[in-house]
């Protein structure tokens, strides 16, 4: 026999002892019902029953995910269901799987024609009161990693401020797969002076030597039996297919800028091959008008001494240090600029001449008149 407290309105508690005896294993038993405002009638009380008709009513099914959000079920304020939003004790959200990650996602539907994993409409109107600078972020992302204790000699640690992972698995043709789509639309009348789909950034604030250090590292690997077509590490291009106009296009464009401290030496563009290689292209450049270099130029030297060096230092190279091909022949072959050095005496019908070194040694080579 179980004792059971009982306090209505007063501060003395009353006891009841529940001998299971039906009607009086319950702490009120009523044959009317209790009214919770004033009674208009006589013997009007409050049931059970009547709980949810003065109260509201909230009913839901037999069964639940652990850690679900409840949501309602339609708009009459009384029905609940599950949902597929899991959060975990530690604050740890999942949507539709209980999550392994701070964060995790699942979208198992095969029937919609557009799924996202993570979809952000962010919508900003208005300006600053004071005059001064806006600035928005759709997503902003702030990753600080602190290894504590002694790292291991050895071990590495990967910091990914943000990590995209796209596995396209289609048995149909797909077109358009993009790993990171980043595209930026401009569609007011007021001039912008910049316009960027996208800008990467690495940024050293610390005294320590950072070895390598990339604000953008691209990568095309092809790891499997597949054949990759055409594999482009970067591809860039600029297309103008509207009714305006484009100053100045181009279609890659790098610049390195020493303001302060020291720059040994720089590079605007450096590319290697490794491995086997049926054709090496260093450069190859088709459908232009003009080529423009403003410093020396070396080919197979890396310190010119003159406007254009070439250096053929392979002995059994067998093949000449320059090659010229004039299909024109109309045309002049070489066009020599103030090199007249005058009439070699000698020379039987030689009208000018021009200088030449030959290991040093200074010579002059006679011309003569076109025949």
């Amino acid at each position: 026999m179980a004792l059971q407290q009982i306090r209505i309105g007063n501060a003395v508690d009353i006891y009841q002892y529940d001998d299971a005896v039906v009607p009086f294993d319950s702490g009120i038993a009523c044959t009317a019902p209790i009214s919770a405002a004033s009674p208009v009638n006589a013997d009007e009380c409050l049931i059970l029953g009547d709980v949810g008709t003065i109260v509201g009513d909230v009913s839901g099914p037999g069964a639940s995910t652990d850690h679900a959000v409840v949501r309602w079920d339609g708009v009459g304020g009384v029905d609940v269901q599950d949902s597929s939003l899991i959060v975990l004790d530690d604050g740890s959200l999942g949507i539709g799987t209980v999550p392994s990650h701070h964060i995790h996602s699942v979208n198992a539907d095969a029937t919609v024609a557009t799924a996202h994993g993570f979809l952000l409409d962010h919508s900003f109107s208005g300006n600053h009161p004071g005059g001064g600078d806006i600035i928005q972020y759709g997503i902003s992302l702030d990753v600080t990693s602190t290894v504590i204790g002694t790292q291991v000699a050895g071990n590495r640690q990967s910091v990914y401020g943000l990590d995209i992972v796209s596995n396209i698995d289609a048995s149909g043709q797909s077109y358009l797969n993009c790993g990171l789509s980043s595209r930026a639309y401009h569609n007011h009348t007021t001039a912008l002076t910049y316009l960027q789909g996208g800008r990467f950034g690495a940024r050293n604030e610390s005294s320590a030597t950072v070895t390598y250090s990339r604000g953008v590292n691209i990568e095309c690997l092809n790891l499997s039996t597949g054949v990759l077509t055409y594999a482009h590490g970067i591809r860039s291009m600029v297309t103008n297919s509207g009714a305006g106009s484009i100053g100045t296009a181009y279609g890659f464009y790098t610049a390195v800028t020493q303001s302060a401290g020291t720059l040994t030496t720089g590079y605007l563009l450096y590319g290697a091959f490794t491995g086997t290689v049926g054709t090496k292209w260093g450069i190859y450049l088709t459908g232009e008008t003009l080529n423009y270099l403003s410093g020396r130029l070396g080919i197979n030297i890396t310190a010119p001494t003159a406007q254009l060096h070439v250096d053929q230092s392979d002995t059994g190279g067998a093949i000449p240090v320059l090659s010229l091909d004039q299909a024109d022949i109309s045309d002049g072959f070489i066009n020599f600029i103030g090199s007249d050095r005058g009439v070699i005496t000698g020379a039987t019908d030689s009208l000018e001449s021009v200088r030449v070194e030959i290991n040093g040694t200074v010579r002059r080579l006679a011309l003569y008149v076109d025949a």
